[in-house]
């Protein structure tokens, strides 16, 4: 699982992430999942600094890599 089929992960925080951490997760994760990389970037750097280390920073740096060269229709 995870290689011809997407596999969902999630992440059991031990505190709960700041609102305007958590939202702006979330409008990364959208614009991420549509293929808008330098918009994901903006949302997952804005997490990161408020709150969200981990999660966001991994995101980060996937956006900046898959920003760096083209991707098919299907991508994911």
């Amino acid at each position: 699982a995870g290689k011809g089929q997407p596999l969902e992960l999630l992440e059991l925080p031990r505190e709960p992430l700041p609102e305007a951490a958590a939202a702006r997760f979330a409008a990364g994760l959208r614009a991420f999942e549509a293929g808008d990389f330098d918009l994901a970037a903006t949302h997952f750097a804005a997490a990161r600094d408020a709150g969200d280390g981990g999660p966001a920073a991994f995101y980060l740096a996937q956006c900046r890599a898959l920003a760096a060269r083209p991707c098919d229709a299907d991508w994911s």
